[in-house]
């Protein structure tokens, strides 16, 4: 069994590659967020037999932490799945923040169609219908997809969620991805 959802993970990361570009090359990195808004970057993964691990870090235009979170969720999902329920957890914890202006940045190009309209999925309207609700409340708020090696730090804090379980971290970050936040100011 272990295999077989490992498989429709590794697939579910390819499905819809001929729908949406892919970004150049030079696009592979964190990039900040206009001034007037915040970067949200959120990944699901399979942890395993033991379960699946959510993350997720907001950043303002100077790349400054402003929130990083995991949840860890026993058992195991449907792939795609995941990917919708760790959205509709950060979006909802940015609307707890009080969060206006959002731009959410996602590595799974299935979930990214769904969200913007250009693909549905039956196994995830109900889902995808609640991440549009609450999406209602912001002044405004995006979607964009990037390739793994931009999303590095919601993907690590994903992988580490088996550790945290469920925890916000203000203005600061874990040892797991300091890093790599670190490597993303270099970048800007």
């Amino acid at each position: 069994m272990g295999n077989s959802m490992l498989q429709a993970w590794r697939d579910n990361q390819l499905v819809g590659r001929s729908i949406i570009a892919v970004p150049s090359r030079e696009a592979i990195k964190w990039t900040p967020p206009d001034a007037a808004s915040l970067k949200m970057n959120t990944d699901a993964g399979w942890l395993g037999e033991n379960g699946t691990g959510l993350g997720l870090i907001i950043r303002n235009h100077a790349g400054e932490v402003q929130v990083a979170a995991t949840s860890y969720i026993n058992g195991h999902m449907d792939p795609l799945v995941v990917e919708v329920v760790a959205m509709r957890w950060a979006i909802q914890l940015a609307v707890d923040l009080e969060i206006h202006s959002l731009i959410v940045e996602i590595d799974c190009q299935a979930l990214f169609a769904t969200l913007v309209g250009s693909h549905s999925y039956l196994s995830i309207s109900n889902l995808v219908a609640d991440c549009h609700q609450l999406m209602s409340m912001f002044s405004a708020i995006s979607f964009s997809f990037t390739l793994r090696e931009a999303n590095v730090v919601a993907h690590k804090l994903a992988a580490n969620a088996c550790v945290f379980l469920n925890r916000i971290w203000w203005t600061e970050v874990p040892p797991c991805i300091a890093l790599d936040v670190a490597s993303d100011l270099i970048s800007i």
